[in-house]
């Protein structure tokens, strides 16, 4: 007579599973910025929960933490159910979130700085928002597993209309997401834009 395993989830086959994961998990943005003990000394990072990813075009940090929650090891309670889930859930943050990071800065410094973050978890995100000009090839190279980059600031858009108070060659404040081809490994311009 065998023995019976504690949760019945675990005697479902591991592509549902990861699918009752991702629900509970959910999609969110993580919005992660520098944490200062000095003008020029960090002291780590602090993490927000955004509502959705078009806070990110409010103008300065208050009006986008107007948007947010406080983030923390909430994000990892699944994963202290048991071991089989944990290791089964712990990266799934990592590659469902969006990571949306103040500037490129702090991006390349909470790639390099230890934090209570593994570099392994680090290295799966899949999708990364930031100011344009994006990130670092460092930091790019560092992220490979990313497939996709919000990137905020003013673009030139061939559909792009003149509006009044903009001057010859700016444009509007948006969202321009890229995606990386998986054939030649560059990045295209895709979907559409988030206006302010």
């Amino acid at each position: 007579m065998g023995t019976e395993p504690d949760s019945l989830l675990l005697l479902l086959p591991a592509e549902l599973r990861l699918r009752i994961y991702e629900h509970v998990i959910g999609r969110c943005t993580v919005y992660v910025r520098m944490k200062w003990t000095g003008i020029c000394t960090p002291a780590g990072f602090k993490y927000s929960r955004l509502s959705d990813r078009a806070a990110l075009l409010k103008h300065g940090e208050n009006k986008t933490l107007v948007h947010s929650v406080p983030f923390g090891s909430d994000i990892r309670n699944l994963a202290f159910t048991c071991r089989k889930i944990h290791e089964e859930s712990t990266c799934l943050p990592f590659k469902l979130y969006t990571w949306a990071f103040e500037s490129a800065f702090t991006l390349d410094q909470w790639i390099s700085m230890k934090c209570h973050v593994p570099e392994q978890l680090k290295s799966m995100i899949k999708t990364v928002a930031m100011p344009s000009p994006g990130p670092s090839k460092s930091s790019e190279r560092f992220l490979s597993n990313m497939r996709e980059i919000h990137l905020i600031g003013f673009f030139k858009h061939a559909d792009d209309e003149p509006h009044p108070g903009a001057g010859s060659g700016l444009s509007k404040q948006v969202m321009m997401t890229l995606k990386k081809d998986k054939a030649s490994g560059s990045w295209m311009r895709s979907g559409s834009h988030i206006v302010s």
